[in-house]
């Protein structure tokens, strides 16, 4: 007697459309919920740079007026009345009179014109 082996059968009919139906089903999951976190990441990231831009130009305006502000009070400290100001109250400096030129003439024995 002679004992042959049953070949090695695929599942086969329901049982096995439905194992396919399965892992497609399964695979398309995995696809569709891969591509919505990467599309959901790159949302929040285009969100986050659009914030740093929004503060980035909200600082170069802010620095547009402090560099206004600065150029028009070295403006006004450049005027000559400004500078004379600034010599006699900060500085305590004062026009020299004749009565000190006078001294100072007294002091050398004669003129300054000597």
């Amino acid at each position: 007697m002679v004992v042959r082996a049953k070949p090695a059968t695929r599942t086969s009919g329901l049982a096995g459309r439905l194992q396919v139906s399965f892992r497609r089903r399964f695979y398309v999951l995995v696809l569709l919920v891969s591509v919505t976190v990467v599309y959901l990441w790159r949302k929040v990231e285009t969100a986050n740079v659009a914030r740093q831009v929004d503060q980035a130009l909200a600082r170069i305006e802010a620095l547009h007026d402090e560099r206004s502000r600065l150029n028009a009070a070295i403006a006004f400290r450049m005027k000559p009345g400004a500078i004379q100001g600034v010599a006699v109250t900060e500085l305590g400096m004062i026009y020299p009179s004749g009565q000190l030129t006078e001294l100072a003439d007294d002091m050398t024995g004669g003129s300054l014109a000597d």
